[in-house]
């Protein structure tokens, strides 16, 4: 699955959380932090702290994969003229 942003995070742990039958007071008392973060995440939290959502997806069985995208740079030239 690819996930682009954080919303898709938050649905991706709530999604990963619901199938293991889980609370998210469960998975917060795993994680060491409150049921309100993780609510906070899988409502798509910006500003949520990127080691414990790594952890959080990983406890759900979510490895976190990251790919360079090489069109990036195709589309950053084009926008500022340059070959």
């Amino acid at each position: 699955m690819i996930l682009n942003n954080a919303r898709d995070v938050g649905l991706a742990l709530r999604k990963g959380r619901a199938d293991k039958g889980w609370t998210q007071q469960r998975l917060a008392s795993m994680l060491g932090v409150t049921r309100q973060w993780v609510a906070s995440v899988e409502a798509g939290a910006p500003t949520a702290r990127l080691g414990l959502v790594i952890d959080a997806l990983r406890c759900v069985d979510i490895l976190v994969e990251t790919k360079k995208d090489d069109t990036s740079q195709a589309i950053l030239d084009q926008v500022f003229g340059r070959r």
